[in-house]
């Protein structure tokens, strides 16, 4: 698994310290020859975060955390010149933070 790009947006111009929404892309992959390896990967993923939110356990050092939502899961099959298959999954999540007055 990798985590990739992250890009982010005030949303909302209303406030003195503005909610960010935090768009984070998490990548997996898998040789296995089908997509079930991916499936379940991409499950866990989705299960730990919004299992993680619903509890309060997340902590971002700095940041008030004001929630979490999975905007997308996706999965399709990369294939190389050297004939070798991938299996690669995307889960995009919005994470909502408030920076803590320094």
């Amino acid at each position: 698994m990798v985590i990739g790009e992250t890009t982010g947006k005030p949303s909302s111009a209303k406030r003195d310290c503005p909610v960010w929404e935090v768009t984070v892309n998490i990548n997996a992959f898998s040789n296995y020859h089908g997509k079930k390896e991916l499936d379940e990967m991409l499950d866990d993923i989705v299960q730990v975060l919004t299992g993680s939110a619903e509890l309060e356990q997340i902590e971002i050092a700095g940041y008030y955390f004001h929630g979490l939502e999975i905007d997308m899961v996706e999965a399709f099959k990369e294939e190389y010149e050297d004939g070798t298959v991938w299996q690669h999954g995307v889960v995009r999540v919005i994470v909502k933070v408030e920076q803590k007055e320094m």
